[in-house]
This record gives structure tokens, C-alpha cells and sequence, in this order.
């Protein structure tokens, strides 16, 4: 009897490049901004909790609520300042 051998698979020699396109850039810029109004709107007890604890309960729950209104689609960016842009302002619609 003679055993077939499976096909061996490719080795990627490689590792896969990221590409930073613009939606991507856009994407990133959408859940940021939605980041900042989420802990913004959260009272300030939360916002404190947040800083001495970054992996809390209460920063999952504003990262939660981040990811489900970047995700909704009739929310609307506006004028949003993203962190290490030097302060420039980037509407979604320029």
C-alpha cells in the first residue's frame, strides 16, 4: 500500500504588509471620534476610573459603546480632531 502525501501548503516567507489607505484611514479616524464622545458624555467619576484604570470594566464599556455608534451608520462625524494630528481639524466630508 502507498500512502498519498497531502500537498504541502506555501510557506509565506513574507509577513503581509499593512496598507493604510484612506478608508482605512477614515475607519480608524470614525472609531476615535466616536471613542472621545462616548467619554466625554460619560460623567466624570467614569472618566477618572478610565485614566487610573485603562483595562477597567468602565473603559471596556465606553470602548463598547464606541464600536457600536463608529458601526451605526446614520451617526455622523463632524469636525473631528484626531490625537497626533497636530490639532488639525478633519471633516469626514472634505
Amino acid at each position: 500500500m502507498s500512502e498519498e502525501k497531502p500537498d504541502k501548503k506555501k510557506k509565506v516567507t513574507k509577513k503581509q504588509e499593512h496598507k493604510f489607505t484612506s478608508t482605512r484611514l477614515q475607519l480608524a479616524q470614525r472609531y476615535e471620534a466616536a471613542w472621545h464622545k462616548c467619554y466625554y458624555d460619560a460623567p466624570r467619576w467614569i472618566q477618572a476610573t478610565v485614566i487610573e484604570e485603562p483595562d477597567g470594566r468602565h473603559a471596556k464599556a465606553i470602548a463598547h459603546n464606541a464600536a457600536l455608534l463608529a458601526e451605526t451608520e446614520s451617526w455622523e462625524t463632524k469636525d473631528i480632531v484626531p490625537t497626533g494630528d497636530g490639532g488639525k481639524v478633519w471633516s469626514q466630508y472634505d
